[in-house]
């Protein structure tokens, strides 16, 4: 019984890790590098479009981040409402 715990415990561990390099994964899409191109040239339209694509993608990446975060609380959630279960059922059996 107590395999069944560690591995409950080691599945919600690695399901969090997962959620976290998700999240940060996509607020890390901002490709503002062809939009300082643009302004080193001194391109103010192809600076203005770049910057709309820059800030679409963040927009995009925060999105995601959430989605992954609202994944990983539920999960959590999951996890521990089992985690308590079994912590129920093994007082009540011994």
């Amino acid at each position: 019984m107590a395999w069944v715990v560690f591995r409950v415990a080691t599945d919600s561990t690695n399901r969090r890790f997962r959620a976290a390099i998700e999240a940060r994964s996509a607020v890390i899409l901002i490709p503002l590098g062809p939009a300082l191109v643009a302004l080193s040239a001194g391109d103010v339209a192809t600076l203005s479009a770049k910057l709309v694509i820059a800030f679409t993608t963040t927009v995009l990446g925060l999105l995601v981040g959430g989605a992954c975060f609202a994944m990983h609380s539920v999960r959590r959630h999951w996890c521990m409402q089992d985690l308590s279960d079994i912590e129920f059922v093994m007082k009540k059996v011994h």
